[in-house]
């Protein structure tokens, strides 16, 4: 029994003996396969058979032993050599004459180099390949090529007789413009004689000749037996023929002319007129009367003389108080056969004066009744001014514009004009011709004065 237990532990003891050898032997193996493998390759971009383009240096870091480097083989490879972990190399590279280095490249890892000196470490657990590129130095130069031999030269040829110039293909042409013209005639011509010459004609035509080879040209009219300015002396629809001359060729066209008028008939009539109240009663009777005295016509550039229609504006006739101060608008209308109309308008004023041999006796008066003869009054007063009656009897003068220049005094029975104190030297005493710009609008603003002071005079 002994015997046989002593034979179990042997047993036993050299069955773990050999488990262990196996796996000491095991991380030897295992250890030498993490082993990176370092290969160094030569390439040459410029010829692929010749690795003689440059020398790699492999120096190591650390204490580590590389086999010495030999020239490349038929591969180029001039370096392969598994390195321990941690193991690190300097590899330089150096290009021989006639080449240059022109980088590092491999697939397995990221190469961090500068320029020809690249740092290798161990710590890679795979194969690693780096190519080491290099180039031929490209000088430009071209190499010399042999001399051509010289050709003979050739035998001067025979001149040739000059050929005849081939005559231009023929051009058909037809006319291109538009076949009705609407002509606004006073639009383009403002005045009342319109004329219009062929040349002006053409130009609102715009006349072109087309060919059948694309050509394109402007024209005018050269003729025509059926045009005439006169035309436009009158509207309507008229149709003209004409004929353009090119290469000496003659082409016709016709065209309707389409002639508008579009200038609108005048008015003509005195703007402005005054009615005296103490001749009330030789005031017109009717509107056309009234009309009759301002003298109204109309004419058109076209038609010659128009109706020219009238009526108070914003008012009838009837309903004027020619014995009051104020005034109405007179409208006038008229238009032409082509539908052009026209509007005008005439002022009338109604001015009062005071009346014939009495002082100061009228409806807004004092109640003088002096009996004195008033064609003395009416020589004080200015042609054109405005008289006011007083409280005292006596008659304030104003200008147009209703500045007071004097009043008018009875003084032992005649009559007498007493300048304003406050009227400057030199006052207008006098007033200008009725009818002028400057007399309308003094007018005007003195009515107005005048309307105003009636006005509060009734208010209190």
């Amino acid at each position: 029994m002994k015997t046989r237990r002593l034979l179990q532990q042997r047993s036993l003891g050299g069955f773990v003996a050999v488990c262990l050898l196996f796996a000491l032997a095991g991380s030897v193996i295992s250890a030498a396969a993490e082993e990176p493998k370092l290969t160094l390759v030569v390439r040459n971009e410029s010829e692929p058979d010749n690795f003689s383009c440059g020398t790699v240096t492999i120096l190591p870091t650390e204490n580590v032993t590389v086999p010495e480097v030999e020239e490349a083989d038929a591969n180029g490879v001039v370096f392969e050599y598994s390195l321990p972990e941690g193991a690190t190399l300097l590899v330089t590279a150096v290009a021989n004459d006639g080449y240059e280095f022109a980088g590092w490249y491999s697939e397995d890892i990221t190469v961090n180099a500068q320029g020809g000196r690249l740092i290798f470490s161990g710590t890679h657990s795979t194969a690693v390949t780096i190519f080491v590129i290099f180039k031929k130095i490209d000088t430009g130069a071209v190499e010399p090529k042999e001399p051509e031999e010289p050709e003979e030269p050739k035998k001067p040829e025979e001149p040739k007789e000059p050929e005849e110039p081939e005559e231009p293909p023929l051009v058909s042409y037809r006319l291109e413009y538009p076949k009705m013209l609407m002509l606004a005639v006073n639009d383009r011509y403002p005045s009342a004689d319109v004329s219009l010459s062929l040349a002006e004609l053409s130009e609102l035509l715009d006349i072109r000749l087309l060919g059948d080879d694309g050509s394109e040209t402007p024209c005018a009219i050269t003729s025509s037996d059926t045009y005439s300015a006169a035309l436009f002396d009158e509207t309507g629809h008229v149709t003209v023929s004409f004929e353009v001359n090119h290469n000496g060729q003659s082409y016709t066209g016709v065209v309707e002319l389409n002639i508008f008028d579009t200038k609108v008939p005048e008015i003509t009539c005195i703007m402005e007129r005054y009615f005296e109240i103490e001749q009330a009663a030789a005031a017109p009777k009717t509107l056309e009367e009234l009309v009759a005295l301002l003298e109204v016509s109309g004419l058109d550039n076209y038609d010659g003389v128009v109706t020219v229609s009238s009526e108070i504006e914003d008012g009838f006739f009837e309903d004027i108080l020619w014995d009051e101060e104020g005034g109405f608008v007179v409208l006038f209308y008229a238009e032409d056969a082509a539908g052009n109309s026209v509007e005008k308008r005439a002022y009338i004023y109604l001015v009062a004066r005071p009346q014939s041999g009495v002082a100061g006796g009228n409806d807004t008066g004092t109640g003088n009744d002096t009996g004195t003869d008033s064609e003395g009054f009416e020589r004080l007063i200015p042609e054109g001014a405005v008289v006011l009656p007083q409280e005292d009897g006596s008659w304030e003068v104003q200008n147009p514009p209703g500045v007071p220049i004097g009043t008018v005094r009875e003084d032992n029975g005649e009559w007498a004009f007493v300048p304003a104190d406050e009227a400057p030297a030199g006052s207008i005493t006098t007033l200008p011709e009725t009818g002028s710009t400057t007399t309308t609008l003094i007018m005007l603003f003195g009515l107005a004065l005048l309307a105003a002071g009636r006005l509060l005079r009734k208010t209190f």
